[in-house]
């Protein structure tokens, strides 16, 4: 299949809307790569230049090491998935599928072949006369990826596929989709701003903000080690508790006027970066490394803001001051019926940052 470098890759619209600055990014051949980020952050740009709908401004597209830069969407053997699934409403399932193949001119009786053995692998083939209206959300968006498979592309590129079907099917069609590509082998990118997609879907996650790359890791290093505050906050379907403190000259942290005792291996890591001292930093703590106990049990005590329930589990929101609330992830059996509650923090989870964002261990 194909491995893509994105080389100094960039976008201006105008004269100055920047919405891609210097992308450095290589998708190795047969993995599926999510990027992932907030509305604006520059991710469908990025997915449109690879296609070749958008030109770069300047910077480098390559598949296997050819340039791609100035050749034609329709020459690189692409399969697109849109979010709107962009079906043509007077065609049949059938048609829909075959269209890509009739423009190749490829034989009737191959044509034939592609469709209904894509049509049987998304368990569509029933389908194949109806037009897209008589169709469910799901049956379209499984009719635009058969449209897609059926080109046998080097390469597939998704936007937001997903994002208009309601929570059970795309669940389903999520799981189905990753079990696909695993079987076909082929060079996937996918763009979502669900987390929860591109946690369950991804070989690795590239996080854009703003027009850059935040970092690109697995699910699993994203979620441990975050590179900056913003994947920080970003990651997790809980969010995580960002805690500013001050260092003093003494190595000292304090939340507020309070001392807190934050581990040694922290106060050692701020000390070897070589950060300016006194200063602001920030600890990273997950809501299922921090415990609940009754008000004289622990130093750090808070009101109880609010209880959101999740099935078997509950996340308490304790506010600590105007300025801080702290999530904590339990279980249900662990439900304190009390309005304070008091505080404990693994430290030894904890994650430091400085104050420009930066991870420093």
């Amino acid at each position: 299949m194909v491995e893509i470098v994105l080389e100094k890759l960039t976008k201006i619209f105008g004269k100055n809307v920047i919405a891609v600055r210097d992308l450095d990014l290589v998708i190795k051949d047969k993995e599926f790569m999510v990027l992932l980020g907030p509305s604006g952050c520059g991710k469908t740009t990025t997915l449109y230049m690879i296609a070749g709908i958008y030109k770069p401004t300047r910077g480098n597209i390559y598949f296997d090491s050819k340039l791609m830069n100035d050749v034609e969407p329709k020459d690189r053997n692409i399969g697109m998935v849109f979010q709107n699934y962009a079906l043509y409403p007077h065609m049949s399932v059938f048609d829909n599928i075959a269209y890509p193949l009739k423009i190749k001119k490829l034989p009737k009786q191959e044509i034939v072949k592609r469709v209904r053995y894509v049509a049987e692998m998304l368990k569509i083939d029933h389908l194949l006369d109806r037009k897209p209206s008589q169709l469910s959300g799901g049956q379209q968006q499984r009719v635009a990826l058969a449209r897609a498979i059926a080109k046998h592309p080097d390469v597939f590129l998704m936007d937001e596929p997903l994002s208009n079907l309601d929570a059970k099917i795309r669940v389903e069609i999520r799981a189905e989709l990753k079990n696909l590509q695993k079987k076909l082998g082929i060079t996937t990118i996918y763009v979502t701003h669900d987390q929860a997609e591109a946690m369950s879907l991804a070989d690795r996650v590239a996080i854009m903000n703003s027009g850059s790359l935040e970092q690109v890791a697995t699910p699993e290093e994203l979620y441990s080690k975050p590179a900056s505050l913003f994947v920080a906050s970003f990651i997790g379907s809980v969010p995580a508790n960002i805690i500013r403190v001050e260092i003093d000259e003494d190595y000292k942290a304090f939340l507020r006027d309070r001392e807190i005792a934050i581990p040694r291996e922290l106060i050692e890591a701020i000390k070897v970066s070589g950060s300016k001292i006194p200063g602001i930093f920030y600890i990273m703590v997950r809501p299922e490394d921090v415990s609940l106990y009754s008000p004289g049990e622990s130093d750090l005590v808070g009101e109880v803001f609010s209880i959101e329930y999740l099935g078997k589990d509950l996340v308490y929101h304790i506010k600590i001051h105007e300025d801080l609330t702290i999530r904590a992830y339990t279980s249900r059996e662990n439900l304190l019926n009390s309005s304070k509650v008091g505080v404990k923090i693994n430290w030894k989870k904890a994650k430091i940052y400085r104050e420009d964002g930066k991870l420093i261990v």
